[in-house]
């Protein structure tokens, strides 16, 4: 299970890690420098479109209404839970130019993962069960499956960051949940069109 942090404690670790990459690379990072993101427990995600394009569908009244490449983002964000048996699916919705979602991180029933790695295979910086090398390999199948429809071969789908947050108490969880229930009612008074 993982260590129980007070918001203090996160907030602070988050502000270091974001100066730290500001004076690296220009750039703040959103990830704590010090947390362990293969850790057990929820997440709430925010996934952006490459230069926040409309791809994925529109809001027509308070209804999402998916588009072909929208239903491909949501067919494979429903699949992940059956491929990796570590990811719990909560929560999500798909928008015209991102998607929120919670997930959570569980023990395996067999303890194993289902990602092999080949001897001839480069492998990634990322840990293997972390939240980062799951979104990774969503990003880069969903990328590849639209830019097959689309038949833009090589094309950014995604934004190359995301936006990640720890959620610390059922409190959290029940007010992200009604965040993404409610998200296509509040198109129209999003003026970022992205959200939190």
């Amino acid at each position: 299970m993982r260590e129980i942090r007070t918001d203090k404690e996160l907030d602070m670790d988050n502000e270091a890690s974001k100066n730290h990459l500001r004076r690296e690379h220009g750039r703040p990072d959103l990830r704590l420098p010090f947390y362990d993101y293969t850790s057990l427990g929820p997440y709430y995600l925010s996934l952006c479109t490459e230069h926040r394009k409309f791809l994925f569908g529109e809001v027509v009244g308070s209804e999402m209404t998916l588009s072909e490449y929208g239903q491909i983002v949501h067919d494979e964000w429903l699949r992940s839970a059956e491929l990796r048996q570590e990811l719990m699916r909560d929560a999500f919705v798909v928008m015209p130019n991102h998607l929120h979602a919670i997930v959570g991180l569980a023990e395996p029933e067999d303890g194993a993962h289902c990602r092999v790695h080949l001897p001839d295979q480069r492998r990634s910086p990322r840990p293997p069960r972390g939240l980062a090398s799951f979104i990774a390999g969503f990003k880069a199948y969903t990328t590849k499956l639209i830019n097959a429809k689309r038949g833009t071969p090589q094309q950014k789908l995604w934004q190359a960051n995301y936006y990640e947050r720890i959620i610390r108490n059922e409190r959290e969880l029940s007010k992200f949940r009604l965040y993404i229930a409610n998200n296509p009612a509040q198109w129209e008074l999003d003026h970022d069109k992205i959200g939190l």
